[in-house]
């Protein structure tokens, strides 16, 4: 995260002070939580504080009707006054100058603190503004009847063992990815997203409220979704060959696995090695006849299993 430093008038009480401010960040790398969290230094994103009146926001020169009104409140002095670090403080004081008019913003600096109250292990606080961060987030998916907000309030009401609000959602969202259609079904975001979708179903199931991360619900495309892309998208169409390659391929290691599924969504290869051979190798024309890409993975994957004379035995054009 960069950041610079700039003089900027409070809107609150007309006063300047220097003040950081983003100018650029970068999720590259980062671990993803399925709250939407990111290791990436996002909790220590600025939140602009005047010293003067101690009015904070993401920007304290901006315009806002409901700064003074709101800045007067007894919400806003109560944690002004709070035994709160002052980060935290921050968080919450822009979050309710924002909440009226800007509700996206607002869930998110709740979720900046709540993401601080779990760092601090105060689960009291994380719960309570975290249901704050929930609610102005399903005003907004219901609005906008928006799908990835509506997934992230799954898992916000089940980190708050609302498990029967976050079933509630889940359900929704199922119907909805039910009645996607088949083409979109077979890419790499539907199957991430029903990867989500289906460990969430697991997590509150077993009434499991602690966080998790992305990665833990990635996983293999069902057997019968990679059947229908196989049969969509190879250039096999007899139903033997079908029979014969799907089940072998789908019972892969991860990296041929995951390669011939890049390779039917996209066309694009990559060169799996092992030893001596590789599918470059194999494709180029190292046996009699010039094989496709799948048919070299196949080949290639038999060598590993089975040395270099596996070649010779399973030759895909007899392996009937």
């Amino acid at each position: 995260m960069k950041t610079k430093t700039l003089s900027l008038k409070c809107v609150n009480c007309g006063k300047e002070s220097e003040q950081e401010v983003v100018v650029s960040s970068s999720t590259f790398g980062a671990k993803q939580h399925l709250d939407t969290r990111c290791d990436n230094g996002q909790v220590d994103a600025p939140i602009q504080e005047c010293p003067h009146c101690h009015y904070a926001n993401i920007d304290i020169s901006r315009p806002s009707k409901s700064a003074k009104t709101v800045y007067q409140s007894a919400k806003y002095q109560e944690i002004l006054n709070s035994n709160f670090d002052e980060k935290i403080k921050n968080y919450l004081k822009a979050a309710l100058v924002n909440e009226k008019d800007e509700e996206a913003c607002a869930a998110q600096l709740y979720l900046n603190a709540t993401w601080c109250f779990e760092d601090n292990k105060d689960s009291k606080n994380a719960t309570k503004y975290r249901k704050l961060a929930c609610k102005n987030l399903m005003q907004i998916a219901e609005a906008e009847d928006n799908g990835d907000i509506y997934i992230q309030c799954i898992d916000l009401f089940r980190k708050n063992k609302e498990f029967d609000k976050a079933e509630e959602v889940l359900n929704k969202i199922r119907y909805e990815m039910f009645k996607l259609d088949y083409e979109y079904k077979m890419t790499e975001d539907y199957i991430a997203l029903k990867n989500i979708v289906d460990f969430e179903k697991k997590l509150i199931d077993s009434k499991d409220s602690a966080d998790h991360l992305v990665e833990e619900s990635e996983a293999r495309m069902g057997f019968v979704d990679f059947n229908c892309l196989f049969m969509q998208y190879s250039q096999m169409t007899n139903h033997s060959d079908i029979s014969i390659y799907v089940p072998i391929i789908y019972n892969m290691k991860n990296e041929y696995f995951d390669a011939v599924v890049k390779y039917l969504r996209t066309g694009e290869t990559k060169n799996l090695v092992y030893g001596e051979y590789s599918t470059d190798m194999i494709t180029k024309g190292y046996w009699a006849e010039k094989l496709d890409y799948i048919k070299a993975v196949v080949i290639l994957d038999n060598i590993e299993k089975f040395g270099a004379n596996a070649c010779d035995i399973f030759y895909p054009y007899e392996v009937e």
